[in-house]
């Protein structure tokens, strides 16, 4: 697998400076091949517009100037190098095709201001179709909603169901409530980003007059928002997963690729961190059956002020983001985890008290901000804040880590909108949020400092292993030189590097935090002049000096002098949920939640139901090793088959879906992840 390093690739393309002054620079170094520089080309997209139509101009000035050198540098492959540029000149044509025939091109581009009436009305649209979607999810007397509410809209997939009916709802199976969580959780997504751009730099004026024609025009933008999803899907597959392009038509495409390309990865890790979650769950409801009031216990020795939901939640993020019990009063931007937790859980049951009265209301709502938004002067939130146990510190911090400015991307994350009045909230997009997927997502995505984060995951990975039985360490016999874990099995010697990282919520860090580990095959210098130096490389270093130095590792582990190990390994250990076995040069590429499984002899099982039988529990294979007593062999076996892994590619499927891009119609790979619930029950008992 060859990985580039996209943000030293992204940084050579300036407003000032077009690619091509660096690419012609590059392809003449003596360690950069044809194969390399396509890759790179590829991996630019300055063959696509930056959300929006590229002109002819624009391609023959930046991206053809860099073929014609490619062509001058191997005339002998000029079949390979005009095809590369067919292939990437039907991307720019896909591209165009949507930018050219949209409605929302001012939105898309934050060059084109639009105005404050346009961005309260979209505001207001998101919040009534949200309360609408909500309404049908909980099966609320949809007459009644549509004489109180000022319209009534739903997604086409959904009013148009053969199985919707405005008197009795949906039919309701669990397919349905997939299609109705899909629907929420897209809109939520869309609202986020289309509110980046549409953002105004002045808060936005509340006391204006709305025209309901107006508001609900608003939907048009979220279907280009959905078709605009495709795209950068369909990109993503082109840049980064060697997708191939064919055209059948005029205006009909196909985009395929490999089964093994690293987004099914993306998708197949995204599926695992949702039944970690849902697997903290379903440890806290069976520790609390076997009579260990697990709330109670933690309670004891977190602020009184926290809820039940709260204290749970506090739980559920330390352990996400590999932090131990004995941890839960550390701090992320000197707020402590469950302060955070607090503030969030606040907001959501507020907004849930808002649901509630809207939902179940007899009166007609009418179409202004104070009816539908939670609209508060900034002191007044650190009031509520306040009065809820929170330092006015601590409440005035966290509101300016709410608010969505200009780096923000997610209204989950960031739930405050600034106004004239002081700061909105819309109830139905939070009401339904989970405080922990937002922070971490949050924590992720501003500069709010987590560095700790990486203490937490060496002291706690040190402890497990030590309570396994097995002999472990830490060393850092010399500044340069530091092992953070090194485990001895059996006289074997295994070196391990561990990475605190965020979970990426977008494909593209997911596979740039793959990059960073296994190692950048552009050789792009940075500003110091040098190559990346990735963790696979890191853990080499380290290692090799160690070997050459033994007596460091016999006298930390009390062995003899002779002492020589019969085997090593070398792992990088990552808290960054995986979704791919990217084991390389002989360094296993691992993340925590597989380890944590083998460490605690906790093997996966599948659980089936027998008719009237009891759910009976079977171990998932590859799992058998975490069984018995500890050996290098089952180690190593463990290890080499990841079965967290496997199993859940084992369920996903692959699906064709199409879209249309203006005239273009598209044919793309789509990974599911839904199915893989229906039939996995549990994985990693971690």
């Amino acid at each position: 697998m060859k990985l580039y390093d996209i943000k030293r690739i992204n940084d050579k393309s300036l407003p000032f400076e077009p690619f091509y002054v660096f690419f012609l620079q590059y392809i003449q170094r003596d360690d950069v091949d044809l194969e390399k520089s396509l890759d790179v080309l590829k991996v630019s997209g300055i063959y696509t517009g930056n959300l929006s139509e590229q002109s002819n101009e624009e391609y023959n000035t930046n991206f053809t100037i860099c073929i014609n050198a490619l062509l001058e540098k191997y005339p002998d492959n000029k079949e390979l190098i005009f095809d590369f540029e067919k292939q990437c000149k039907m991307m720019h044509d896909i591209n165009n095709s949507f930018f050219a025939n949209i409605l929302g091109k001012n939105i898309w581009s934050k060059n084109n201001p639009v105005s404050n009436d346009f961005c309260l009305n979209f505001i207001l649209f998101s919040e009534i179709f949200l309360s609408t979607i909500s309404a049908v999810s909980f099966r609320v007397n949809l007459l009644t909603i549509k004489k109180t509410f000022p319209f009534f809209v739903l997604p086409i997939n959904i009013s148009q169901a053969d199985e919707f009916d405005i008197k009795t709802g949906f039919d309701f199976d669990i397919e349905f409530e997939k299609i109705l969580d899909r629907a929420y959780d897209e809109i939520v997504s869309y609202t986020g980003k289309i509110y980046s751009f549409l953002r105004l730099p002045m808060p936005l004026k509340l006391n204006i007059k709305i025209e309901p024609q107006k508001t609900l025009s608003m939907v048009k933008y979220f279907d280009e928002c959905n078709i605009l999803d495709s795209l950068e899907r369909i990109i993503d597959l082109f840049r980064l997963n060697n997708a191939r392009l064919t055209q059948s038509g005029e205006n009909k495409y196909c985009c395929d690729v490999s089964n093994d390309c690293l987004y099914r990865d993306y998708e197949v890790a995204r599926n695992r961190l949702m039944m970690r979650s849902g697997n903290l769950f379903n440890e806290a409801r069976i520790t609390n059956t076997n009579n260990t009031n697990l709330i109670e216990k933690f309670k004891k020795i977190l602020p009184p002020y926290l809820t039940n939901n709260g204290v749970y939640s506090t739980i559920k993020l330390s352990e996400l983001e590999n932090s131990a019990p004995a941890d839960l009063y550390e701090k992320y931007g000197r707020i402590p985890i469950y302060d955070w937790i607090h503030a969030y859980q606040c907001l959501v049951e507020l907004s849930i008290n808002v649901m509630r009265k809207r939902l179940l209301g007899k009166h007609k709502i009418s179409l202004e901000p104070q009816s539908w938004l939670v609209i508060k002067p900034h002191n007044k939130w650190v009031s509520f804040f306040e009065k809820k146990g929170l330092s006015p510190q601590t409440a005035r911090t966290i509101i300016k880590h709410f608010t969505f400015d200009a780096n923000a991307k997610d209204l989950n994350d960031c739930p405050f909108i600034c106004c004239d009045d002081g700061l909105l909230l819309m109830p139905a997009l939070v009401f339904r949020s989970s405080p922990v997927n937002s922070l971490m997502s949050l924590f992720g995505s501003k500069k709010i400092d987590t560095a700790i984060k990486g203490d937490f995951h060496e002291r706690q990975f040190l402890q497990l292993v030590l309570e396994s039985g097995v002999q472990a360490c830490h060393i850092h016999a010399h500044e340069n030189y530091e092992c953070d874990c090194l485990i001895l099995i059996d006289d074997h010697l295994i070196f391990s590097e561990l990475k605190s990282n965020g979970q990426p919520i977008r494909f593209e860090k997911y596979y740039q935090h793959i990059c960073n580990t296994l190692g950048d095959n552009s050789f792009i210098l940075d500003s110091k002049n040098k190559k990346m130096r990735s963790s696979k490389e890191q853990i080499n270093r380290v290692a090799d000096y160690y070997l050459k130095n033994i007596n460091i590792i016999t006298e930390k582990f009390g062995l003899s002098d002779s002492w020589r190990p019969k085997g090593v390994y070398k792992m990088v250990l990552s808290t960054t949920i995986l979704g791919g076995i990217y084991h390389n040069d002989g360094v296993y590429v691992v993340d925590k939640f597989a380890m944590v499984s083998f460490f605690r002899r906790s093997p996966g099982k599948i659980y089936q139901a027998n008719g009237n039988e009891k759910m009976k529990g079977k171990t998932i294979c590859g799992y058998e090793h975490c069984e018995g007593n500890i050996t290098i062999d089952k180690f190593i076996a463990y290890i080499e088959s990841l079965p967290s892994i496997s199993i859940v590619k084992k369920y996903m499927r692959k699906l064709t879906y199409n879209v249309k891009l203006g005239d273009a119609l598209i044919y793309y790979p789509y990974y599911d992840s839904w199915p893989t619930g229906t039939y996995v029950r549990k994985i990693d008992n971690d």
